[in-house]
Formats: structure tokens, sequence, C-alpha cells
């Protein structure tokens, strides 16, 4: 996650904790990896989670993000505190350019539709959205027409 993003997450501490299972671990030292350059993220910082029983700190026993979840249970946007990198998963920024996180796709179950008959495209429209807004996404559309014509 952008390094904003951590610090915005380590003021969720105290209800992030409240809310965690058994398979997650309490001790925040045990959640992020140290710091480190890079300039795919707002700040030029990334600050990656730790795994824990396997697998992401945030992620419950049934794969899913506790950082959403307790944006959904307070009722605000359910990606209001999620990192960017996560919310776009199976997508990711490489080099600035939007593209599949070819690493980590087949580790995350619950970011991973078995025998979908849909590509990437279709299947993380609202994440796209999210990255490029309304506005984008129809540019986006209308250049995907035009390619898909052309060919």
């Amino acid at each position: 996650m952008d390094k904003k993003e951590y610090e915005n997450t380590l003021t969720l501490t105290e209800q992030l904790i409240e809310i965690f299972d058994e398979t997650q671990t309490k001790d925040v030292s045990k959640w992020f990896e140290p710091e480190e350059e890079d300039k795919d993220f707002a700040s030029g910082i990334a600050v990656g989670t730790e795994l824990h029983n396997g697998k992401c700190v945030f992620l419950d026993k049934q794969g899913l993000c506790s950082i959403q979840r307790l944006s959904m249970e307070k009722g605000e946007p359910k990606w209001k505190n999620k990192p960017l990198y996560c919310v776009l998963f199976p997508l990711t920024i490489y080099e600035n350019t939007l593209t599949i996180d070819n690493e980590h796709i087949d580790r995350l179950k619950t970011c991973n539709k078995e025998g979908a008959q849909m590509s990437i495209y279709e299947s993380c429209t609202e994440e796209i959205i999210h990255l490029f807004g309304p506005d984008g996404f129809a540019e986006l559309q209308a250049y995907k027409k035009e390619f898909e014509s052309e060919n």
C-alpha cells in the first residue's frame, strides 16, 4: 500500500483489532513490511503487508478483507480505507501501466472466479471505474469499441 494508506490504516488499528478473527494477528508490529521506494505509488513509498497463517494479515478466515469489512460495517463506502493495490487486484499498476498481477493471481481464491467465462476487464469493471472515474472509464470503453471494430 502507499505510505499514506499505511498511515491511514494505523489510525484504524483499534477498530480493526476488534473485528479480527482468531486467524489474524492483533500484534500491530507484525502487520507491515519495511517501507521501500516504489514509483508506482502516489507518495513514491510502498509498505507491504505481512503474511500471517499463509495470508495477508488483513484477510479473515473466509479470505475477506477486514479493512473493507470495517468500512462497510460503519456504513461507509466499501473501499474508503482499502489500499488501491488491494481494490484493483488482480489488476495492478506497474511502471505507470495498468496490468494483471500475474505473480499473485493464483494465490487468492476470493479474487478469482474459477471457470469464469468473462475477461478480467469485464469482471473488474467496478475496480476500473474506481481507478479512472466514470469519465475515464467512458473514454476507455470508447477506445475498446474502436479497437474491437478494427479487429
